[in-house]
């Protein structure tokens, strides 16, 4: 069986699939933190095996939407 290089160019129709590790070089944003927001249905992403995919179009839209914002303050307990 060939085995299709890791850095290999993916594509769906006209649009380019990334691994997070890519989108990280990509916008600046860790992979930790895109997966954690695929998790949450926040960046629409496929895990494929072990490794979460995104497509290019889908990258821009959560960088336009969400880069830069700042998630909710954690709750603190009153003594």
């Amino acid at each position: 069986m060939r085995r299709i290089p890791y850095d290999a160019r993916m594509q769906i129709g006209d649009d380019e699939v990334l691994t997070l590790k890519q989108a990280e070089e990509r916008i600046g944003v860790s992979h930790k933190t895109l997966q954690l927001q695929a998790k949450k249905g926040v960046l629409k992403a496929r895990l494929m095996g072990k490794t979460w995919l995104v497509t290019a179009t889908e990258l821009t839209r959560y960088e336009r939407e969400h880069k830069g914002k700042v998630g909710p303050k954690p709750k603190r307990e009153t003594p």
